[in-house]
């Protein structure tokens, strides 16, 4: 199974860097489909098996209770609140890719992998996967490969800013900076023509981010790097650490330089122009007017703040720009139910992986370590964009890794159960002697 995981993946990542047409219907794709198939051979095998566990039944529930939640919203809001403009096929497709896909893609490979060496050999792949998507990235932005697969922008606004395999530049950041900390690990633990290997494949993620100039993304990963220092310390070898930052500053400085000629002046513009500019306006490329406006018209019914408008509310209502950060989306069409469902969600993860740190062994501790640095790093960056599609990778990869922490959290459960059951038996055993001789006469 974790071989067709790993094909699948590759599979869904080069059609969508290729921009491949794998629709099949109108909220059908083929990556649909072939969850759909694996999904239901899953069910067929636990019918015949007539077993089936629920690992992390909290999770689960969290995200349960967000699908229920957004279906109720999605009901109200077509039959009693009846928007101008609301479409039923369009809000039901939306409903169906953004949250019922993304939980049964985190179903599929989160029960598809049974093993730890499932685990790997998935997350392997997902990160290969992402490392190609970059490198045909940085390529054809470049006009090497000459593919023209990856578009350019050429407004006036944001000139040059590279749209990459995952999408729209901001999107396709937030996703790479997921994946870039899982790649340098796999470097650190590597070694000879491995490590060149996916080190070079960081150096290619790096400079994609650097070219699609998305401040968002930039920030979740140093924020997150931080972050994560300070979950992990325990964990953590600083001086290591501090050797390998040196080994990345001159990689920085070799991208940034190999890029200086095109992208410096993108760079210089939207990191340190648009972020030191006068006005929070400016500062966030328009994002507070955005939030304001959305957040005026929550206020004008304060009852939204509370139940959201619900599920689509945000795309009926006219506005002129999309809301530019997930959890406002997300407050505004769904309340807070479905904001703090997310959190929850959010919050259960990286505690779930902290949790496995403490217990695994040095190989699943660096992918705990890894995964919580890129999942922080991609939530800090959805504060700056409202991601769509690529959020099927985002689950993909919780989905392997809480099965890696389930597996090495019952593996340690099992190996302290016979010592417990010795040190019962030694203890009952040490009272019958002592009753014993209590019973002796003296």
């Amino acid at each position: 199974m974790k071989y067709l995981l790993s094909v699948l993946v590759l599979i869904l990542i080069l059609l969508q860097t290729l921009s491949i047409d794998a629709s099949l219907a109108p909220g059908l794709s083929v990556k649909n489909a072939a969850v759909y198939l694996i999904a239901s051979l899953l069910i067929a095998r636990i019918v015949v098996q007539g077993r089936f566990r629920v690992d992390l039944g909290g999770l689960q529930a969290s995200m349960l209770f967000l699908c229920a939640y957004a279906i109720l919203s999605w009901l109200v809001t077509l039959f009693a609140i009846q928007y101008p403009g609301y479409q039923f096929l369009g809000s039901a497709i939306a409903l169906k890719t953004q949250i019922l896909d993304q939980i049964i893609f985190f179903m599929v490979f989160f029960y598809a992998c049974s093993t730890l060496e499932d685990s790997l050999v998935v997350t392997d792949a997902l990160l290969i996967g992402g490392i190609l998507a970059n490198v045909i990235t940085v390529l054809d932005a470049s006009g090497i490969l000459g593919l023209n697969v990856i578009a350019v922008r050429e407004d006036i606004w944001e000139s040059g800013r590279v749209q990459g395999a995952f999408g729209e530049a901001n999107q396709h950041a937030g996703v790479t900076v997921m994946l870039l900390p899982g790649v340098i690990a796999r470097a650190l633990a590597a070694i000879g023509l491995r490590r060149l290997g996916w080190l070079t494949g960081a150096v290619f993620m790096v400079a994609a981010v650097l070219m699609t100039a998305s401040r968002g993304a930039m920030v979740g990963i140093v924020l997150a790097a931080l972050w994560g220092a300070f979950i992990f310390r325990r964990f953590i070898s600083f001086g290591r650490v501090a050797r390998w930052a040196g080994v990345g500053v001159v990689l920085l400085s070799a991208v940034l330089i190999s890029l200086s000629a095109t992208y410096t002046d993108l760079l210089r513009d939207r990191v340190l122009g648009l972020s030191l500019g006068g006005s929070a306006f400016t500062a966030s490329s328009g994002r507070s007017e955005i939030w304001a406006t959305a957040f005026n018209v929550m206020l004008d019914s304060p009852w939204s703040l509370i139940t959201g408008f619900g599920w689509g509310a945000y795309a009926a209502m006219g506005f002129e720009f999309a809301p530019h950060n997930h959890y406002l989306g997300t407050w505004f069409n769904l309340g807070l139910p479905g904001l703090t469902a997310f959190v929850m969600i959010c919050g259960y993860v990286i505690f779930t992986a902290r949790t496995a740190a403490e217990v695994a062994d040095s190989q699943v501790r660096s992918m705990m370590i890894a995964f919580s640095v890129g999942f922080l790093a991609l939530l800090i960056s959805v504060f700056f964009v409202e991601m769509h599609e690529p959020w099927v990778y985002v689950w993909i990869y919780v989905g392997v890794t809480m099965r890696a922490a389930v597996v090495v959290q019952t593996s340690r459960r099992g190996e302290r159960a016979p010592v417990r059951a010795k040190a019962r038996t030694h203890g009952a055993a040490r009272r019958r002697r002592g009753a014993v001789g209590a019973r002796r006469p003296a």
